[in-house]
């Protein structure tokens, strides 16, 4: 194993891609992507990327676009790209959302804070658009979830998260096997860590959770019988955990060496995960892990990238992240940041996951 990083033979990566700074989705139209303020896309029978238009410019953060390190500390790539079922783009950037479309780029409102995580945008059955608010949130002001229409046309705020209640949302995620359920992960410290769960698009709530580490998480990951995920936690030790749906008990399962952001599942019914480098005693490594399951219970790594030596504030932490859509694990894309080997490019990879093969 390297020192930097490390690839298993499960993993083969196809292809290194820089013009891609953030991979935001796939689909069976293509791949959406951004490079600073260029919005890019790949049909899906090629390689070669479009560009199909740019977010305005904003002041000051991008008067330092010029150097992979300035960008990092004044985060210029942080953006949100959304195609929706209706054929439209939804994007954010620099606390704005736009509609994109056809060479033009019309803003439609103002959120607090930058963009949201990446995967946390998701589309409901009624085909409404649902994001809400991460922000630093220091003085624990209200937070939002909003909701836009498929076409782009109309938005309102679909539910409030009063003062004191939450830091930020973590994101928004359609269950695959409840038609109408969206799950809304929110954190981040004692008492501010829950999942909220609707039916009928934020007529009605649900809280899950009772407010501790345990139930902090970005991303979810869903089976029929369990909602798994991995604790995203800095201050206190991570575990892979599942909640049972009908009993909604909890169960802690193996430690996990760091906190964890995103995770997805693929088409081909495989879970993937990976764990972020940053700073607190919940984080006991300076590796960020690619990691694969076939249950979203037990979890084998597959790659890991050593946090590269610029500080972590201003320069961000060590991240992997995965696009949203629907992909499959023989063919699916992550991109980093602060990593050696993954830091402001993205990596076209390829899962082999036949039964009893070992790293």
């Amino acid at each position: 194993m390297q020192s930097d990083f490390y690839v298993s033979k499960k993993l083969q990566v196809l292809r290194r891609d820089e013009r891609a700074v953030i991979i935001h989705h796939v689909d069976e139209r293509g791949t959406w992507a951004t490079h600073n303020r260029e919005i890019l896309f790949q049909h899906v029978k090629s390689s070669d990327w479009t560009k199909i238009d740019e977010f305005p410019a904003a002041v000051p953060r991008d008067f330092f676009a010029w150097f992979r390190f300035t960008r990092r500390a004044m985060r210029v790539d942080k953006c949100n790209l959304f195609p929706t079922r209706a054929g439209k783009l939804l994007g954010i950037r620099a606390g704005t959302v736009y509609e994109i479309e056809s060479g033009i780029i019309r803003p439609l409102f103002s959120i607090q804070g930058d963009c949201v995580l990446h995967r946390g945008i998701t589309e409901s059955a009624k085909s409404n658009i649902y994001f809400g608010e991460y922000f630093m949130n220091l003085a624990r002001g209200p937070v939002r979830i909003w909701r836009v229409s498929a076409d782009l046309n109309k938005y309102d705020i679909a539910y409030t998260f009063d003062a004191g209640t939450i830091r930020h949302v973590h994101g928004v995620y359609r269950d695959p096997y409840c038609k109408n359920r969206l799950w809304v992960t929110v954190g981040d410290y004692e008492g501010e860590c829950y999942f909220v769960v609707t039916d009928n698009e934020f007529e009605t709530v649900q809280w899950i959770g009772d407010g501790t580490q345990m139930w902090r998480a970005v991303g979810l990951l869903f089976t029929n019988k369990s909602v798994c995920w991995l604790t995203d936690s800095h201050l206190e030790q991570n575990y892979t955990i599942t909640l049972d749906r009908e009993s909604l008990q909890l169960t802690v399962h193996d430690e996990v060496e760091s906190s964890s952001w995103y995770c997805s599942s693929t088409s081909d019914g495989f879970f993937l995960a990976a764990t972020t480098v940053e700073k607190g005693p919940g984080v006991k490594t300076n590796k960020a892990l690619l990691m694969f399951s076939e249950n979203g219970i037990n979890w084998e790594t597959v790659a890991s990238f050593k946090k590269d030596l610029l500080p972590m504030l201003p320069f961000k932490f060590g991240v992997i992240s995965f696009p949203s859509g629907n992909f499959s694990s023989d063919s699916f894309w992550i991109s980093g940041e602060g990593l050696i080997g993954l830091d402001g490019c993205s990596l076209l990879c390829s899962l082999e996951h036949s039964e009893g093969e070992t790293i």
